[in-house]
């Protein structure tokens, strides 16, 4: 399914699905599930979504962009919401907790 490339604030990119595409999905859904979907309000508004990013933010991501400090944020901001920044504080946590306790 073809996806609309969509700019984040931060600089990164995100793949999003394009109006059409929103409609093929809900159409697929309909006929394997028989669901009334067509009538949908949701529907109707996700349909006439336009596949093109904002301006503003694009603006607003090559302002990020242009200074260093933000793009340092942003990476670290990145990794923070990353599961690997999770896996690594249960990690860190199992062995903090697993460690040898001094009796007194």
């Amino acid at each position: 399914m073809p996806r609309a490339i969509r700019a984040r604030p931060g600089g990164s990119r995100i793949a999003e699905p394009a109006g059409a595409d929103v409609r093929q999905m809900y159409e697929s859904l309909e006929k394997e599930c028989g669901l009334a979907m067509e009538h949908s309000v949701l529907l109707q508004r996700v349909s006439q979504l336009s596949p093109e990013p904002n301006p503003a933010l694009l603006e607003y991501a090559r302002q990020r962009a242009a200074s260093v400090q933000n793009r340092i944020a942003d990476q670290i901001t990145a990794f923070a919401e990353s599961m690997l920044f999770a896996y690594d504080a249960y990690l860190a946590h199992e062995a903090f907790m697993r460690r040898p306790r001094h009796q007194h």
